[in-house]
């Protein structure tokens, strides 16, 4: 939005928020503000705690160092 204002094209973000991510951008902030505060755990942390329950990892997303979540999907072992 400061680069809205910056181009003097105030709100241009917001209007078009829907648009280009799927979802209000008022929801997007209750959403962002309702996840703090939050916990931050490394990867071997989460493996570990799975494998001691008999959980396999089948599939795995990182976001390389970047800003993003990792997503892992695990099943239960017979």
């Amino acid at each position: 939005m400061v680069k809205d204002l910056i181009k003097l094209k105030p709100l241009k973000t917001w209007k078009n928020y829907y648009k280009q991510r799927g979802m209000s951008p008022w929801y997007d902030i209750i959403d962002w503000v309702g996840g703090y505060p939050f916990e931050v755990a490394k990867p071997e942390k989460i493996f570990n705690f799975f494998y001691k329950r008999n959980f396999e990892l089948i599939k795995l997303k990182t976001c390389g160092g970047g800003h993003g979540c990792n997503e892992f999907v695990f099943i239960k072992k017979h």
